[in-house]
């Protein structure tokens, strides 16, 4: 039950895209480009295994490791082996995958998005492509980060091109308001998305023969007109030292660090401290001399009886 569901939502949705995408694009560019990338992609299909074969020559003749010599032949028909079999991969599936989605549209620009095959059809000549020109990270992992990111940004933005394309519509006064361009567009990005992560790491022909999408990114048409880099320069400059904020007390001015200079030396010695007795003044020493000397001897002890005198 469910896969006679999708095959019939998929066969109303080739009839809804048959329909409306020559109302889209015009009637003859859209047929001429249809063929084409129909045309091409059958080509492609056929013939992509014959990539292992013209390598395998190729790499006899280049040799291994920049090595000529006759005992590099082996080892570079083996390595060109392994060179036609991905580009055979990615020949096929970029043929079957034309003439599948024939009817829907590409993505716009194709500047460092994925590694090329070396000829548009296999049996043309054309240059080797170099991995690691001019370096692994560009020449390599770039092109398939960015095929693989532009592909999930088509299946998760792409339904955003049905509003948008129907507020377009609108302004212009289409016929249907702009629906048909978005169902249109909108499947277009999910396919074409879904093709793109799954073949991320394979080669697929660069020039794109069917119609393109106006704008790069699914959300292109509602770009925010932000003002320009300029329009944000000044050469005033605002000193916000002498604002007040609102509501908060005025701050007490600090004395300059000047104020608080003095020649002015002052002496605690002579304060007296609150609430305490005053200190008895002690004599000074030159009172405590005398020159006079007392004779104890005659003087009698209170209460003690009287001696007797010894005859």
């Amino acid at each position: 039950m469910g896969k006679k569901a999708i095959c019939l939502a998929m066969a109303l949705a080739f009839l809804v895209l048959w329909s409306a995408a020559p109302v889209s694009a015009g009637s003859n560019e859209y047929t001429s480009a249809m063929n084409k990338k129909f045309m091409r992609g059958g080509t492609n299909l056929l013939t992509g295994w014959m990539e292992i074969p013209i390598q395998m020559g190729a790499g006899s003749e280049r040799g291994f490791m920049g090595s000529t010599k006759p005992s590099a032949t082996i080892p570079g028909m083996l390595a060109g082996a392994a060179r036609g079999t991905w580009l055979a991969v990615g020949r096929t599936v970029s043929g079957a995958f034309d003439m599948i989605g024939c009817w829907a549209a590409d993505p716009k620009g194709k500047e460092n998005v994925g590694m090329p095959v070396e000829t548009p059809y296999v049996w043309e000549e054309g240059s080797p492509y170099k991995f690691e020109s001019p370096t692994f990270s560009k020449g390599t992992l770039n092109p398939i980060g960015h095929k693989f990111s532009r592909g999930f940004q088509n299946v998760a933005g792409g339904v955003c091109e049905i509003p948008l394309q129907m507020s377009k519509g609108i302004k212009e006064k289409a016929k249907d308001g702009g629906f048909s361009k978005g169902m249109w567009y909108f499947l277009s990005r999910e396919v074409g998305g879904a093709y793109e992560m799954a073949s991320c790491l394979f080669p697929a022909p660069t020039d794109y023969v069917g119609m393109e999408f106006n704008e790069e990114k699914p959300w292109g048409t509602a770009a925010i007109p932000w003002p320009k880099k300029e329009a944000w320069k000044t050469d005033a400059k605002i000193d916000f030292k002498g604002i007040k904020k609102e509501g908060a007390a005025p701050a007490a001015e600090k004395p300059k660090k000047d104020l608080w200079k003095t020649d002015t030396k002052f002496s605690l010695k002579g304060f007296k401290k609150e609430g305490a007795s005053p200190a008895a003044e002690k004599p000074k020493k030159d009172l405590w001399k005398v020159d006079a000397k007392i004779d104890f001897k005659g003087i009698k002890k209170e209460g003690a009886a009287p001696k007797q005198q010894e005859k």
